[in-house]
């Protein structure tokens, strides 16, 4: 029952919700980074395919 008293639900929650938010964060910016290097990767290759026609 201390040990209850002690970390409410109102403290652990707000913690928990912005790791979680964090996490979506980097996520997101890691996908927007792939996207974006994959899509220059592309265009890059359509490039030496043109010099080399």
């Amino acid at each position: 029952m201390n040990i209850l008293c002690r970390t409410p639900k109102e403290v652990i929650l707000p913690n928990n919700t912005l790791s979680s938010i964090r996490e979506m964060t980097t996520v997101r910016k890691l996908v927007t980074n792939f996207h974006t290097f994959s899509i220059s990767l592309f265009l890059y290759q359509r490039a030496n395919e043109r010099k080399q026609n």
